[in-house]
């Protein structure tokens, strides 16, 4: 079986490549060996690779620049998400698609499922949520994956931000008024892997999160618990005392019992999920 990855070199497409290369035909590009906004380029390789999947990890990620850049962000997240998945319509190639929590607006209290329909606060969002709408008109043969609060071992992310200030011993202030599910990486990639495995055709959005849920300031305390090379002093404080151009969803905790039914096993607690990030972060450092 083949799988292209796009946006391979990246948080996620480097762990997803790591997951499936020695059980697949693995071809995993970075940007410059394949942007996804040149139409003609993506079109032409996929038709050359044929791949059997297509596991697009490419995407504007960058929540505040989003807000002044929405033409870049619509162009990578919508009209490069559509142009990828009608080329895999027409050739008979199932997508895996990465989306996000901030489909949605944060004004439940209780995990939002997949029927919820979305209503994004910031540009960003706003973004992802045409991509998933463009995908599902042009593509009958394509999963969305929604994940969000993403972190790793390495590259930028959350709890290397944490654990930069715990180095420097500079305090922090962060929001304890937004919970979301942190969700590893490597479990999603693991997702990804089972789902190819499995190989089902219920094509459709599934909710690929960590199960649990906390705020920024509990998690930016976990970390800390882990690493105590310095113990810093983390504030907390309200979303409107911590400005930012892009607004963020006060709540955007989602259920995954859907993808757990279709993959056969429940998805991992963010706890545990984090404990496995910390260790592999330690054995990195002991390099």
């Amino acid at each position: 079986m083949k799988i292209l990855i796009t946006g391979g070199r990246g948080m996620l497409g480097q762990d997803v490549t790591s997951q499936l290369t020695g059980e697949f035909e693995v071809i995993s590009l970075n940007r410059e060996q394949c942007d996804i906004c040149r139409f003609d380029h993506i079109s032409a390789l996929i038709t050359r690779e044929k791949p059997d999947w297509l596991i697009n990890c490419a995407a504007y990620t960058n929540v505040e620049t989003a807000e002044s850049e929405f033409d870049q962000a619509r162009r990578v997240n919508v009209m490069a998400v559509e142009n990828l998945a009608r080329i895999c319509h027409e050739n008979s190639i199932k997508l895996i698609h990465i989306s996000t929590d901030y489909v949605f607006d944060g004004q439940k209290d209780t995990p939002y499922r997949e029927q919820d329909i979305p209503d994004p606060i910031s540009a960003y969002g706003q973004s992802k949520y045409e991509g998933e709408k463009k995908i599902q008109a042009v593509s009958d043969r394509a999963f969305i994956l929604r994940a969000g609060w993403l972190y790793a071992a390495r590259g930028t992310n959350f709890v290397q931000k944490v654990m930069s200030s715990i180095d420097k011993g500079q305090d922090m202030s962060v929001v304890d008024d937004q919970i979301g599910s942190p969700t590893y990486v490597r479990d999603l990639a693991r997702i990804i892997r089972e789902l190819i495995k499995k190989n089902p055709e219920d094509f459709g959005i599934y909710h690929a999160n960590n199960t649990g849920s906390l705020s920024w300031y509990d998690f930016a305390c976990a970390i800390q618990e882990k690493f105590k090379t310095n113990v810093i002093k983390i504030q907390r404080i309200k979303t409107e005392d911590y400005r930012t151009k892009a607004r963020r969803p006060k709540y955007s905790v989602m259920d995954n019992t859907k993808l757990s039914r279709l993959l056969g096993v429940p998805l991992r607690g963010w706890n545990e999920a984090f404990q496995e990030c910390v260790a592999e972060i330690k054995r990195l450092q002991r390099r």
